[in-house]
């Protein structure tokens, strides 16, 4: 049986990091999709101290322009938990979402409603570019 270093192929990147205080969407940072053979999960992290409903969606584009030639990746395509939530006053929530993007870039969204005070909201894209042998399982060693 082979064996992977998975957390040394590993690529981590923070692609949103701000304060939730109003209803209306918000866009994190995109993600170039395009060496990603093993996949691409997003890693969401929020603690509110108010009120809200949240629902996190992609967007997907070939040119990364993101200026209307985009598409929202399809339910299908999207692995692990459900992210549409309401969170209660002093709420925390871990989540984490694996997806299967067709396009090269890969943008996530977060529209709220019912937002009463501040939500912090992290987003993370994790990566996994392509598949490497552990050191120890390379022929000749």
């Amino acid at each position: 049986m082979a064996v992977f270093d998975i957390r040394s192929n590993l690529e981590f990147a923070q692609v949103f990091d701000d304060d939730i205080t109003a209803n209306g969407t918000l866009l994190a940072i995109s993600v170039d999709n395009s060496a990603n053979e093993l996949g691409l999960m997003f890693y969401a992290y929020m603690r509110t101290s108010s009120a809200g409903t949240h629902t996190v969606s992609y967007l997907q584009s070939d040119t990364g322009a993101f200026a209307g030639e985009e598409t929202v990746v399809p339910q299908q395509n999207l692995i692990g938990d459900n992210m549409v939530f309401t969170l209660a006053t002093g709420n925390l929530i871990v989540l984490n979402q694996g997806l299967f993007g067709t396009l090269k870039f890969i943008k996530g969204v977060v529209a709220s409603t019912g937002v009463g005070g501040t939500t912090r909201f992290i987003m993370n894209a994790i990566q996994a570019p392509e598949q490497k042998p552990a050191q120890d399982d390379v022929v000749g060693n």
